[in-house]
């Protein structure tokens, strides 16, 4: 279960921004309500999300020492000149992005706005790294910061990477298999989430969830609720939704 706060308007300081994942990974993000209505920002979401699991920006220069003349992420993949592996994003089939560079290195202001206004998706403006080579990165990939209307991809190693966070230090956010609920209890406040991928059974002897508790239980194929079970909201409710899904 991943947590999205939805804001009315989502400041940063005095700057109002799309959306924030606070840290990489993390198990929460914040979002401007513009960002999932506006055309312009369709990929806000899905950004966040990928910080979220681990993903890093495609031009991230965190790495080094902040000074503009720190080397950073070059444009060879394999070879002498290479450093994929412990610059940028720290993934090899994402291309170089020079986006942090243009700033750090005094590139003038009219290629900034064209970089960040572009309606063609393609990146022709020349900038070299230190070894020579051009950089061409992927205006495509929802971890850039390329217009959102060009974003439509995560690579390979991406999905790699987000899902060895998954197995790893973020599995707390997966749903098990099948869930079994055996507690004895009454709940008259609060609110809950039961949730599997497969199957959730309510077995107690004795389980109420009434007055102003709040239940929600989600699962792909049934839900089970045998007898023992009470669900009896006053204000609060009960929402059980089984879906079976298609291979």
């Amino acid at each position: 279960m991943l947590n999205v706060f939805v804001h009315h308007v989502l400041m940063f300081g005095n700057v109002t921004g799309g959306g924030n994942a606070y840290n990489i990974p993390n198990n929460y993000l914040s979002i401007d309500d513009g960002a999932l209505s506006e055309t312009c920002c369709v990929g806000t979401l899905a950004h966040e999300v990928g910080h979220c699991l681990g993903l890093y920006h495609t031009f991230n220069w965190t790495w080094g020492s902040g000074n503009q003349n720190q080397v950073r992420e070059k444009v060879e993949r394999v070879g002498t000149c290479a450093n994929c592996t412990t610059e940028g994003d720290l993934l090899c089939d994402t291309p170089a992005d020079p986006h942090e560079l243009a700033s750090f290195w005094g590139i003038d202001t009219l290629y900034l706005l064209v970089w960040e206004n572009m309606t063609n998706c393609v990146f022709d403006t020349i900038v070299m790294d230190n070894c020579g080579d051009q950089y061409d990165p992927d205006e495509t990939n929802m971890m850039s910061y390329f217009p959102d209307s060009c974003h439509s991809n995560f690579t390979t190693d991406q999905g790699l990477r987000a899902l060895s966070f998954l197995n790893g230090s973020l599995s707390g956010l997966l749903a098990p298999e099948n869930q079994t609920i055996t507690q004895t209890a009454t709940y008259t406040a609060g609110e809950y989430f039961h949730t599997a991928k497969q199957v959730i059974t309510y077995a107690s002897s004795n389980l109420a969830y009434t007055a102003d508790a709040i239940l929600r239980s989600a699962a792909g194929n049934a839900i089970y609720v045998t007898p023992g079970t009470t669900f009896s909201p006053g204000i609060g409710f009960t929402l059980l939704s089984a879906q079976s899904t298609c291979d």
